[in-house]
């Protein structure tokens, strides 16, 4: 559907010229392509650097067209595409950056940029759904394998030691040099590491049977302890540049330090931060997945594991989940009262 889109968009271009003044991006929306010189363009997200640029490659395109920051913003997407022919692994920001180098190619006859567009186009067909749309991200297969093996070695049966052996080894394969992990396992070194996918991973090997001694264990608590913020929480990518805490990623990142010694007061740190992020109803709201009721289990897990069994946002949190309730099949709110019962929690409303 996208694709067809971008071909479409050429071929009403080259036929209705003046329509490509429908196409500008809106100018007052968006900051001017100097921006891309800015210290504050080099603090933001990386997902944030990669969407803004082809917008301000399109306005440049479209305004003074000064050779030298044209040249410069067309290098810095060059250089961010991934050896799959996308950029972030992510549908829209692929797509804004391959529409920006159709444009530079009728201002520069660069054949990087045709090969660029090739590539992406390509990527992009195979994110086509069988309905004809595209989906985004497509590989999270970091944080799926990680739940898998925990899944796996949480069953203790012998039948899966085989997978969870050949689970393992491509895990520890993907770790970065940085000690963490990224959401793909694309070897690239594209993609920033983020404390979900490296938490899980280190919880899975953990879980799976790797000595905490191990260098890959220890390299992935070394990246989590760099990464935790002042406030006791942790955030998906960089605290502090832009990202904020998260309720599940910190209630993950607690479920690997216990099962370490000597991080007591990073976990004390976490579970208060944690306390402060319940809401007057009783439930937490997750940053990434927005159902209340995984940020609520989430938390609820980490704290009671954590030993925090009687505060009060623990009484709020079981009652909320208690008061949303599914009555069809297993859910968030029974694992959260399941969870009580294993630890002998007394809850009085």
């Amino acid at each position: 559907m996208l694709i067809s889109m971008i071909k479409i968009a050429q071929q009403l271009a080259q036929a209705f010229p003046n329509l490509r003044t429908l196409l500008k991006p809106p100018k007052h929306l968006l900051p001017t392509p100097d921006f891309f010189y800015s210290d504050t363009f080099n603090n933001l997200f990386i997902a944030e650097q990669q969407t803004l640029v082809p917008a301000m490659l399109l306005l440049e395109l479209e305004g003074q067209k000064r050779a030298e920051t044209i040249n410069d913003l067309f290098l810095w997407i060059q250089s961010k595409m991934l050896s799959n022919g996308s950029w972030f692994c992510v549908n829209y920001i692929t797509a804004l950056a391959t529409i920006a180098l159709i444009e530079y190619s009728k201002y520069s006859a660069n054949s990087h940029a045709s090969s660029l567009i090739k590539q992406s186009q390509l990527w992009l067909e195979q994110t086509r759904n069988p309905d004809g749309g595209c989906r985004e991200a497509i590989n999270l297969n970091i944080w799926d394998t990680s739940l898998s093996l925990i899944a796996l070695a949480e069953t203790r049966n012998p039948n899966y030691k085989g997978h969870i052996l050949e689970g393992t080894k491509w895990l520890a394969k993907h770790q970065s040099k940085e000690g963490g992990w990224a959401f793909s396992g694309l070897l690239d070194g594209g993609l920033p590491c983020d404390a979900d996918d490296t938490a899980l991973a280190v919880l899975a090997l953990l879980k799976s049977g790797f000595p905490i001694s191990n260098d890959t264990i220890q390299n992935g608590i070394n990246w989590l302890m760099k990464n935790q913020s002042i406030d006791g929480s942790w955030s998906t990518y960089i605290p502090g540049e832009g990202d904020v805490g998260c309720v599940s990623i910190t209630a993950h990142a607690i479920e690997v330090l216990l099962e370490v010694d000597g991080y007591q007061k990073q976990v004390d740190q976490a579970v208060t931060w944690l306390e402060t992020q319940i809401s007057r109803d009783g439930f937490w709201d997750d940053l990434w997945l927005s159902k209340r009721t995984y940020g609520t289990a989430c938390a609820i897990s980490a704290i009671v594991k954590a030993g925090y069994n009687n505060i009060q946002a623990i009484k709020d949190g079981i009652k909320w989940s208690i008061q949303r309730g599914n009555r069809t099949g297993r859910t968030a709110w029974q694992y959260i009262l399941q969870l009580a019962a294993d630890q002998n929690l007394k809850i009085n409303f």
